[in-house]
């Protein structure tokens, strides 16, 4: 077994058996790692050696290594972000001051990155990782950098994974940690800061009106497999539709500014759950539909006033937008569009930047079962069209001003095209 092999074996390891472990600190997946590294060289009786914080430079200590025949041959960094639901304001056995606002510190991880690619350019080790487990997922709605990777770890928390290999020079994933669900995993991502900030939201909802958690669930006859003496899991995204919707005029009707069309965005999330979180379902979701369900709870977190947990969702949503090739073109002359607006002394900045986004793509209007609705981007049709449509034609204008000039000022936007 190559010493890489044995490495990611290892992880996986313990990501298999990480629910039979507690950990506090980054100390102890080290060692942890380190325990069980030793224990697979000399059961296989391979001719490597595991050190930790190992001096590869006069000022620079990695964390694991090993090394064969005095050479390093694996280098690698870790990062251990405890979950938040350890707080010991939660009834956790972590003090909060530790966890406020995190442990780790995001520019540390993405300096870990950089670090192991200067291991492997500089020849001080053959192979490098860096490893950082997030395991109540704070940290999951951050766009992993390049090269890098996000593993869905045990319990609802995350891996993000960088590997270079003296070998190809170059950074890559290991193809254990390649997801081949992309939306799918932007969902789930998404969903779990939405359903973070709506527990939040409701609890406060209804206890504002002395309605009581465990009162409303049993009424409700809301099972969950969570522990019920924590209110703050007793529900699941897939429950606040039924709670929210019964519970409107009491609770949330003020919440909402009476809005209740808001109300179908929530069901709609809450249908989509399963399909989104459950092991079962092995396919890939649909990007348009995952796409419109993400901006959907990006908009029902900032009706609610939960603006962190909005930025973080739309920034998923840009991340998966940003992967569809057919709009590459369109963005990227709308980018060169908007630098050479900059330039232009005669408009400030900020105007000629708006300015080119105005012209930058054209508009067309498609009868959906909604209604007419407007749609803009560089070809013919958007992906929203192939699934809500009714009819087959469109109309293209150059402009949203020549849309206006046909149709009335309140037709409906695409909320996956103009978001």
């Amino acid at each position: 077994m190559q010493p890489a092999e044995l490495f990611e074996y290892t992880l996986e390891w313990l990501k298999q058996h990480y629910s039979g472990y507690r950990f506090y600190a980054e100390r102890d997946v080290v060692w942890t790692v380190q325990t069980r590294l030793n224990r697979e060289i000399e059961k296989r009786g391979l001719p490597y050696r595991v050190f930790n914080d190992y001096r590869v430079a006069p000022r620079r200590l990695v964390d694991l290594v090993i090394t064969h025949n005095n050479t390093v041959v694996v280098a690698v960094e870790f990062k251990y972000e405890p979950s938040h639901n350890r707080r010991s304001d939660r009834g956790g056995d972590i003090l909060k001051g530790k966890l406020d606002p995190s442990v780790v510190d995001w520019k540390a991880v993405v300096e870990d990155i950089r670090r192991v690619q200067g291991y492997v350019d500089q020849g001080k080790s053959k192979t490098a990782y860096s490893v950082f487990i997030d395991e109540g997922g704070e940290f999951r709605w951050r766009t992993s950098p390049g090269g890098s990777e996000w593993l869905a770890w045990i319990g609802g928390g995350w891996m993000l994974w960088y590997k270079k290999s003296q070998e190809h020079w170059e950074s890559e994933a290991s193809p254990m940690v390649m997801s081949n669900t992309p939306n799918k995993d932007c969902l789930v991502r998404a969903l779990d800061i939405y359903r973070d900030c709506m527990r939040d939201f409701i609890i406060r909802a209804l206890k504002s009106q002395s309605i009581e958690v465990d009162t409303m669930r049993k009424s409700l006859h809301i099972n969950h497999d969570c522990d019920r003496s924590d209110e703050r899991n007793a529900f699941d995204v897939g429950h606040f539709y039924f709670i929210i919707e019964p519970y409107w005029k009491e609770a949330f009707k003020g919440a909402f500014n009476g809005d209740r069309s808001v109300l179908n965005a929530i069901r709609q999330v809450s249908s989509i759950r399963n399909e989104a979180a459950h092991p079962a379902y092995k396919k890939d979701i649909d990007r348009a539909w995952a796409l419109a369900r993400i901006y959907d709870m990006s908009d029902v977190l900032g009706r609610i006033g939960a603006g962190a947990g909005e930025a973080r969702v739309q920034a998923i949503w840009d991340e998966l937008a940003i992967q569809d090739v057919r709009l590459i073109p369109s963005l990227l002359r709308l980018e060169r569009k908007a630098n050479d607006a900059k330039t232009d002394t005669k408009v400030p900045a900020k105007q000629a930047t708006t300015r080119a986004v105005a012209d930058a793509i054209p508009f067309w209007v498609n009868r959906d079962s909604t209604g007419n609705t407007i749609h803009k981007g560089d070809e013919e049709r958007c992906s929203w069209v192939d699934r809500y449509a009714l009819e087959p034609k469109w109309e293209k204008h150059d402009t949203l001003e020549s849309v206006y000039a046909v149709y009335p000022r309140t037709t409906r936007k695409c909320g996956l095209c103009f978001s």
